[in-house]
């Protein structure tokens, strides 16, 4: 008893407990093995019971993230360039349904409300000075799905590419200016290349938008390998050839459903674009 509490004396029961001071010669080596194990249970029961109120902590929703920065944490990782393109084929998607609807509608009830509706404000043509927001929205419209399958398959394809080298606010911008490029281009095609009292049929659809986006590539990356019909080309030829297949139409005056104008003008439109953001 007298050599126990001189060791009391001596060192605190933390340390005896920590490096088993208590030595056989005092307690026995039974005793030793028990404060041992006592020491290992004490540190497993404490971490247990930290542990436990970290899990009812979380379980009472004291760690829980506000709706307001899960949305900030959701918008930081979100990936601008998919936001963009998809946000871009969603709405052509909207418009393209829309023309469906009116069709549908003018060809069951012989009502051409719908029709005449979508024609004053998703496609450009005289009406478009009276309705200026057409200039915009006609570039997302596309009344046949093969047309719409195909400027969206485009875009799609290129459209990453571009977004990752130039960023999501230029690529916006270059795609309204080449649609803006386009609008004009066909307009004044139609005003001067036709002779009076010609009736041109209104233009629609992304192709002008997705003429300054190819042509804006092509200037980016002149030998990167493109699929025409299959066959691998350079990205500067595959445009090129586009570019002199619009022109010889536009010039036969050999519009009728394509608006060769409004490729061109689009083209330019993208390429001058890109040209002017690099000087700044």
């Amino acid at each position: 008893m007298k050599i126990f509490q001189s060791l009391i004396h001596h060192h605190s029961f933390k340390n005896l407990f920590r490096t088993g001071s208590i030595t056989n010669k005092y307690l026995g080596k039974s005793s030793s093995n028990s404060l041992s194990k006592f020491s290992s249970g004490s540190t497993l029961f404490s971490h247990y019971r930290n542990s436990s109120r970290f899990s009812l902590n979380r379980f009472k929703g004291n760690n829980k993230p506000s709706i307001l920065q899960s949305w900030k944490r959701a918008q930081s990782n979100r990936d601008p360039s998919k936001s963009i393109i998809y946000g871009i084929i969603g709405i052509n998607s909207l418009i393209l349904l829309g023309w469906q609807i009116a069709d549908n509608w003018h060809f069951t009830y012989r009502d051409e409300s719908l029709l005449k509706f979508m024609f004053e404000n998703f496609t450009l043509g005289d009406h478009s000075y009276t309705h200026p927001h057409s200039f915009i929205l006609a570039h997302l419209s596309h009344r046949s799905v093969i047309h719409f399958g195909i400027n969206m398959f485009v875009l799609y394809s290129f459209g990453f590419s571009l977004i990752s080298v130039m960023g999501a606010q230029s690529f916006l911008s270059l795609y309204i200016v080449s649609g803006l490029a386009s609008g004009v281009a066909s307009m004044l095609y139609k005003e001067y290349a036709y002779p009076s009292g010609y009736r041109v049929p209104p233009s629609l659809g992304a192709s002008g938008c997705i003429s300054g986006v190819v042509g804006t590539f092509a200037t980016m990356f002149p030998f990167a390998t493109v699929q025409v019909i299959f066959f691998p080309v350079p990205a500067w030829l595959a445009v090129g050839g586009f570019a002199m297949y619009d022109l010889f139409r536009c010039i036969k005056q050999s519009q009728h459903r394509i608006d060769s104008a409004g490729h061109l003008g689009g083209l330019v439109g993208g390429i001058l674009f890109h040209l002017l953001r690099l000087r700044r």
